[in-house]
């Protein structure tokens, strides 16, 4: 949900077929957007082939000024362990949404990547990955942006008391305090 609270992009995915709701899509799961309006909502759009693919895309995470949409894409198989990957496209001044850009490999290995949170002030992007150097399962990391956009450096692993030897997953932040 947008950081003002009147946009939520969203996953919906197609089970038997459709995305229910009369909504349409490009693969298994696909990011739709609806917007606040009056007491409702509007009808939720799919946010078309620049972002959504024949693949999985799910977990997106709206930028605060609502410029960057940051989401996670997984090939279309039977195998439960799929390289899930980190991807990013940008709104232009007329509302138009970039083709969906692969983060480098500062961000995606050759493992998991999940539950991707871009931080309010835009310039630090959280994610779970269960990539070596973790203290468990799945790890939640992070890397810094800077005020052009690019990552900067390596990613870090938030360590202890962060991450056990467990799976964390799904980092948030407190509206309040914008702490993890």
């Amino acid at each position: 949900i947008s950081a003002n609270g009147n946009t939520l992009v969203f996953t919906a995915c197609a089970f038997y077929g459709e995305y229910g709701n009369g909504r349409q899509g490009y693969g298994s799961c696909d990011l739709f957007i609806t917007f606040q309006s009056g007491k409702g909502w509007t009808r939720p759009e799919n946010l078309g082939k620049s972002i959504n693919s024949a693949n999985w895309e799910s977990q997106p995470s709206l930028s605060a000024d609502g410029k960057a949409l940051y989401f996670i894409r997984a090939p279309k198989t039977r195998d439960k362990e799929a390289n899930q990957e980190i991807y990013v496209s940008f709104k232009d001044n007329f509302g138009n949404w970039s083709l969906a850009e692969k983060l480098p490999a500062t961000i995606n290995t050759p493992y998991r990547e999940e539950t991707v949170l871009i931080h309010p002030d835009g310039h630090t992007l959280y994610f779970s990955s269960n990539r070596p150097g973790g203290q468990g399962g799945f790890d939640i990391w992070k890397i810094e942006i800077d005020p052009l956009g690019n990552l900067v450096g390596d990613a870090i692993n938030l360590g202890y008391p962060v991450n056990s030897d467990l799976d964390e997953v799904t980092p948030f932040f407190h509206e309040a305090s914008s702490t993890l």
